[in-house]
């Protein structure tokens, strides 16, 4: 079924029906947007694309890119060229094309004019009197527009996307255009063989720092007063692991060379940590590292796509040591040989992406597949998770909603509250502050039924403020970390483990009973 104008009544109508939304946001009483503010931009396309796919009238994206209102938003701030000069494209329609661009997953304009130049009425429905030429496309997305338009614009489209997939909509991710090979812009084809060593290298600075982010606060030692900082070690561990065949400790000696640390740790040090560390406890600080990286997936568009997930067992290299008192560990492989080797179960989630590991699991001799299939599946990454970790998410969450909401930056973390209710009544007040609290205060509530802490016994509204008062000390002070950084020599990301520290700790002071 197509679009039609009384689809696009129901849909409007449903909007204006709902008291919570606001559309155009920038009209909503409680926020201070204006009608060029890329965020209430973003706001009213996710607003529209969820009613809008809800709708059994409308199965297509493109037909949304090309219908969604955009001629209200002023967009002469953030367009450097004059309307009135004759040979100024109109905004709307470039704007249009480039949403259209990044659902595709294009990365260049190319794709998108023989896109169009092949699709006959699709320019016109996007508001263009011809198909666009190359160079009009690439001056809108590096000379025209601004940072912040063309940022805004690249989060709609994906706002567009998971709002679709939600609803079973297909999306387009593929390059399809006369000659191409259709090949997937979300991962490697079939038949790819997938990065290699050079060009993970290439990237390997990128790939630690944001394991350092992610994956690091997830791992632990049982270390005290040790002189070389823990991210070191797990530093070395990535440095070596994205090197084909290296070992630890010539990975230690080259990890030497190429890091920036004062002190960096010996490769059988290094290894004496880890041999301490037990089965269960690496799976499961791997459990709470996975979890951190779903979050942040959680995030794009890919992770509310179907997924396959499998259980396979792995066997590693043939071992060749002596296994007496370790026979039921170190089993036969299933060739016709006398090798023998450790063998791994694993539960992950497989496709034409990389495949992500979801938890792993020695076998052991004498254990049946139902068994092992049964634990794996019962893995501690499939259950509630503790309260102390919901916790510690739900801070980093707030802290990313406290960046993009006006009430929450001013009364909560700049502590403004005079010049906030100056002119607001109590019961105003009340409504500001339900709007603003009511996606986060639910999860709150939900902590604190199955807290046995402080938690339990705070009220909502008085945990966001403490949370907003602590973390809002940090962010108020960002440029004085930085710079404690170049003056006095502190370790780069001083900053960011500060707040990881107070998030962490403000996490478990608040869901373990004393």
């Amino acid at each position: 079924m197509a679009a039609t104008s009384s689809s696009k009544r129901a849909v409007f109508q449903a909007i204006a029906d709902t008291d919570e939304k606001y559309w155009p946001y920038y009209r909503c009483p409680s926020e201070e947007y204006t009608a060029d503010d890329p965020d209430a931009l973003k706001h009213d396309i996710s607003t529209l694309a969820r009613e809008w796919f809800r709708h059994d009238a409308h199965e297509d994206v493109e037909t949304f890119i090309c219908t969604c209102p955009l001629a209200y938003f002023e967009f002469s701030s953030y367009d450097t060229y004059p309307d009135w000069h004759a040979q100024t494209k109109p905004a709307v329609p470039l704007l249009r094309a480039l949403m259209l661009m990044h659902l595709h997953g294009w990365e260049h304009e190319t794709p998108l004019v023989t896109y169009l130049g092949e699709r006959e009425g699709l320019a016109d429905a996007l508001g263009f009197e011809s198909v666009p030429s190359q160079a009009t496309l690439w001056r809108a997305c590096h000379e025209r527009f601004s940072r912040d338009l063309l940022r805004a614009v690249k989060q709609c489209a994906d706002f567009v996307r998971i709002h679709a997939s939600w609803n079973r909509i297909d999306v387009p991710d593929t390059i399809d255009t006369a000659g191409s090979d259709s090949t997937s812009q979300r991962g490697p084809s079939v038949d790819s063989e997938g990065p290699s060593q050079k060009e993970v290298l290439s990237r390997a600075g990128e790939l630690t720092d944001q394991a350092k982010r992610l994956l690091f606060p997830a791992f632990a030692f049982d270390r005290e007063n040790g002189r070389i900082h823990e991210n070191a070690f797990w530093e070395l561990q990535t440095y070596t692991g994205l090197r084909d065949g290296m070992c630890v400790n010539e990975g230690a000696r080259s990890f030497l060379v190429d890091s920036t640390r004062d002190r960096t740790p010996l490769g059988h040090i290094h290894r004496q940590y880890l041999r301490e560390l037990s089965i269960g406890e690496i799976r499961e600080m791997y459990g709470r590292a996975i979890r951190r990286l779903l979050d942040e997936a959680e995030q794009t568009a890919a992770f509310h796509q179907a997924v396959t997930v499998a259980i396979d067992i792995t066997t590693d290299t043939p071992f060749t040591g002596n296994r007496d008192g370790h026979e039921t560990k170190i089993i036969g492989t299933k060739e016709k040989n006398d090798e023998y080797a450790y063998h791994w179960a694993t539960i992950q989630i497989v496709g034409e992406d990389l495949p992500l590991i979801l938890d792993a699991r020695p076998v052991r001799k004498g254990e049946s597949r139902t068994e092992i299939v049964m634990e794996l599946l019962d893995s501690d990454l499939a259950e509630k998770d503790d309260p102390q970790e919901e916790l510690e998410r739900f801070f980093w969450c707030y802290v990313e909603f406290a960046e993009e909401n006006s009430f929450i930056q001013q009364t909560v973390i700049q502590g403004d509250y005079q010049e906030t209710f100056r002119n607001m009544s109590p019961s105003k007040f009340e409504d500001v502050q339900r709007k603003s609290m009511e996606k986060l205060l639910p999860l709150i509530e939900d902590l604190r039924e199955r807290s046995v802490g402080p938690l339990s016994d705070i009220e909502p509204f008085v945990l966001l403020s403490l949370m907003g008062g602590s973390i809002g000390l940090l962010a108020m002070h960002k440029e004085e970390f930085v710079r404690y950084e170049e003056e006095f020599g502190y370790e780069k990301g001083y900053y960011q483990r500060l707040q990881d520290i107070l998030v962490s700790s403000l996490a478990r002071g608040l869901t373990v009973e004393k």
